[in-house]
C-alpha cells in the first residue's frame, strides 16, 4: 500500500502539471476538514510558474524566431524554397512536438514552465511564416500583397492552431487560433476590395470595426464551449 507521503506527493503532482485543479481536490474532502490553510495550499500549489522567468523565456523565444527568420533571409536568394520552408514550418512544427513532449511531463518546474511557452511562441510564430511562404511559392510570387490566398492561409493555420491546441491546451495556443480564424475575414474582403479597385478609407476603417467585433464576438464564443478554460473567458 501506498504511504501517506507518496499520496500526497501525486496530489500536489497532479496540482502542479494541471492534470487535477483545487476544486476537484476539494471534492475530496468533507467541508470540516478543508480549511483555510487547506485552501492556500491548493492554490500555491496550482502555480503555473514565476512570471519572471516565463517573460524571459518569451524574449529567448522571440530572439530565436529572429535568428531563424535572418538565416532565412541570408539563403533567400539561393532560391531554395524547400530550404526555407523546413527553417520555418519544419523547425515550427518541430517545436510544437518538443512543446507537447514537455507539456506531458507530470511534475514541471519554473525552467520547464518557460520553456514551454517558449517553444510554444516560437513554433506558432514559425509555422505563420512558413504558411507565408507555401502560400506565396504556390501562386508563384512574393512581389505584391496577395491578401485572397493570404486569407485562406490564414484560416489554414487557424485550424492548426486550434487542432493542436487539443492537445497541449493552452490558452495562447487557442487564443491565437481563434485570431488568425477572424484575422482571415478582413483580409478576405480587402482582398475583393483589392481586385475591384476600391480605395475609399472608409471601407477599410468600417471592415476593421466589424472585425474587431467579431473577435470580441469569436472569444467569447470560445469561452462558453469551453467552460474549463477560465483564462479564455477572462481575456
Amino acid at each position: 500500500m501506498r504511504t501517506k507521503e507518496e499520496l500526497l506527493n501525486d496530489i500536489r503532482v497532479g496540482l502542479s502539471s494541471g492534470i487535477l485543479s483545487p476544486s476537484e481536490v476539494r471534492l475530496l474532502l468533507p467541508p470540516v476538514l478543508a480549511p483555510a490553510e487547506v485552501e492556500a495550499d491548493l492554490e500555491s500549489n496550482s502555480h503555473t510558474g514565476s512570471p519572471v522567468v516565463r517573460i524571459m523565456f518569451y524574449i529567448s523565444g522571440f530572439i530565436l524566431f529572429a535568428a531563424i527568420i535572418s538565416l532565412i533571409s541570408t539563403s533567400w536568394d539561393s532560391g531554395n524554397w524547400f530550404l526555407h520552408i523546413v527553417l520555418s514550418a519544419g523547425i515550427g512544427i518541430a517545436l510544437w512536438v518538443l512543446a507537447d513532449v514537455l507539456n506531458r511531463r507530470p511534475l514541471k518546474s519554473d525552467i520547464i514552465v518557460g520553456l514551454i511557452d517558449s517553444t510554444l511562441l516560437t513554433g506558432s510564430l514559425l509555422v505563420i511564416a512558413g504558411g507565408y511562404i507555401v502560400t506565396n511559392e504556390l501562386i508563384g510570387g512574393f512581389g505584391g500583397l496577395n491578401l485572397i490566398p493570404g486569407a485562406i492561409m490564414l484560416t489554414v493555420i487557424a485550424g492548426l492552431h486550434i487542432g493542436y491546441d487539443r492537445l497541449v491546451k493552452k490558452d495562447f495556443i487557442l487564443l491565437l487560433g481563434v485570431f488568425l480564424g477572424v484575422a482571415a475575414f478582413p483580409a478576405l474582403i480587402f482582398g475583393m476590395l483589392q481586385e475591384a479597385s476600391v480605395t475609399s478609407g472608409d471601407i477599410y476603417g468600417l471592415i476593421l470595426i466589424i472585425a474587431a467585433g467579431l473577435l470580441v464576438f469569436a472569444t467569447r464564443v470560445t469561452a462558453r464551449l469551453l467552460p474549463d478554460r477560465k483564462d479564455v473567458s477572462t481575456s
